[in-house]
């Protein structure tokens, strides 16, 4: 059984590979802000949400969780 790091870990994998074969996916951004949240890489996560926005400037929970950083 995995632990809660290991699972955000290969959440964060998983996202990194969806995003190098599209790196237009704004809602990918926005899920791998998330996790990057959760893993406490506060830098990284306001990144992956300011990237989600420059692809989709509507994306409601990429300008949500921006906000709350």
């Amino acid at each position: 059984m995995l632990t809660e790091g290991e699972r955000l870990q290969e959440a964060r994998e998983a996202y990194e590979q969806v995003l190098a074969q599209n790196p237009t996916a704004g809602a990918g951004y926005a899920n791998l802000g998330v996790v990057l949240v959760k893993q406490g890489d506060l830098v990284a996560a306001e990144a992956a949400f300011r990237r989600a926005l420059e692809l989709d400037p509507r994306h409601g929970s990429a300008i949500h969780n921006l906000a709350s950083l």
